[in-house]
């Protein structure tokens, strides 16, 4: 057997294993480098040694080799890997004898490694290049590809069982048409059974607080089957939670993407969201901010055609029979005093379904909580709070806040990275009554009501906790 191997490869090899190669053939022992070396039997193949020149050539059968490389051979069935050492560079042939053993009792044959000419090399590029632009421009076409949901443990069980009656007919001895009742039966059942889940499931508001770090995502899905998502963190949790989430949950399009204000960690992951799945209503509260997110949001909603509408306090989102969607803040024309941009202006929204309501107070601080606390108590009450910017000081007005609110539950949405929420925050919570939970330790955490109990489950620790005569 012949190989030929270039010099650029063995002088890299002999630069890193040259010392320990020239002990080879004193000790009869191959080469040690990474990982592990094995032939048959858990022995070397062969070892060869030939003259002066020290040529050594290390072949394994059906195994990883350990050394690296100068070529990869393939002879009758056998993985060969060859390393060529010499103590001078200025021949690169080796010439070696192979004698294999096992099942594969002797082979000679001459393999000579050539490396493909620039014509091939460019000839598989092109060709490489042509089928993912053919692939890309058939995801484009409307209808070329599409996510649905993952099935569910009953559903996979059916489908496998009807394919294991059909395999298993002719030991029963079943006719085709007693098959073909079978499968009938089972898709019928199937089918009332989709009807009476999602009958069982309309009556539910669910709201997901998801874990993006240091950040707001929140998906409201209301009876009706009407689904808002309310900020999507940052660009990269956008991309790497909120968007697979989505998918996950089954959601193919958005009724509403809602963004709070217009900082990175609430609007940069609608980017990844808008060019994921279709929106029909962009909300937002009018401030129209010059940094880049910003820019690619608007760019990207004026290129889909989602429009943009600009909320205030006193509207409303979704009136569903027996659930609301209301806005709170910021009042028209925003909070005197204030830069448009700050998080005084960010939307404040309460879901109500029944007995049981939701506050989302985003990232409203101490300048814009006085507007918010003008409205009524009742307005402010809420069973849960979503706790304003991750659990920030709010002073004495943040104080006021939550005595008026008095939830029974408080929800931060926080980082690891920061020394968040504050002390301060998490004694004003406790002392107005709140269990306190974070997404940095019990991760998302998803609410459900069906206006008379309200059930909470976190994704991290399990817990499953259901609160009644809220």
């Amino acid at each position: 057997m012949h190989v030929f191997a270039r010099r650029s490869r063995l002088q890299r090899t002999v630069g890193r294993h040259r010392d320990r190669a020239l002990h080879v053939p004193e000790q009869r022992e191959p080469v040690r480098g990474r990982g592990r070396q094995r032939g048959v039997a858990g022995r070397p193949i062969a070892f060869v040694e030939s003259g002066a020149d020290r040529e050594y050539v290390l072949a394994s059968a059906a195994a990883e080799v350990v050394m690296p490389p100068t070529g990869e051979l393939m002879l009758v069935g056998l993985h060969l890997e060859a390393l060529y050492l010499k103590e001078l560079l200025g021949s690169v042939g080796v010439s070696a004898d192979f004698e294999a053993i096992g099942k594969y009792k002797s082979a000679a044959e001459t393999i000579t490694r050539t490396e493909p000419s620039p014509e091939a090399r460019d000839a598989m590029t092109a060709l490489l290049d042509a089928a993912v632009r053919a692939v890309s421009w058939c995801q484009r076409i409307p209808g070329g590809h599409w996510f649905v949901a993952p099935p569910s443990p009953w559903w996979l069980a059916g489908y496998y069982g009807l394919l294991g009656l059909s395999g298993l007919n002719r030991r029963f001895g079943w006719s085709h048409g007693r098959l073909l009742a079978c499968w009938l039966a089972g898709l019928a059942l199937w089918a009332w059974s989709a009807v009476v889940w999602q009958a069982l499931e309309s009556r539910w508001l669910r709201i997901d607080i998801l874990d993006v770090g240091h950040g707001d995502s929140l998906l409201v899905r209301t009876p009706a089957g009407h689904t808002l998502l309310i900020d999507a963190g940052t660009r990269e949790a956008g991309r790497s939670r909120v968007v697979p989430f989505l998918r996950d949950a089954g959601i193919t399009a958005l009724d509403a993407l809602v963004l709070t204000h217009t900082d990175e960690d609430h609007l940069g992951g609608a980017i990844p969201v808008l060019a994921a799945l279709p929106v029909r209503r962009l909300l937002t509260n009018g401030v129209r901010d010059d940094t880049m997110s910003a820019r690619q949001v608007r760019r990207l909603a004026a290129l889909r055609g989602v429009p943009e509408t600009v909320l205030a306090a006193g509207m409303t989102l979704a009136d569903d029979p027996g659930t609301r969607l209301e806005v709170l803040h910021p009042p028209a024309g925003l909070v005197p005093g204030t830069a448009p941009a700050s998080n005084d202006n960010s939307l404040v929204l309460k879901a109500t379904r029944g007995a049981v309501s939701v506050l989302l107070s985003g990232d409203i601080e101490e300048a814009g909580l006085p507007w918010l606390l003008r409205a009524e108590d009742a307005t402010l009450r809420a069973s849960v709070l979503k706790v304003p910017h991750h659990g920030s000081r709010l002073g004495r007005a943040g104080e006021e806040l939550f005595r008026r609110v008095r939830p029974a539950l408080a929800v931060v949405s926080v980082g690891r990275a920061h020394r968040l929420p504050a002390p301060e925050t998490l004694e004003a919570l406790r002392g107005a009554g709140a269990m306190v939970v974070s997404t940095r330790e019990e991760g998302a955490v998803q609410l459900r009501t069906d206006g008379r109990r309200l059930e909470v489950r976190t994704f991290r620790t399990k817990h499953h906790r259901t609160y009644c005569g809220l």
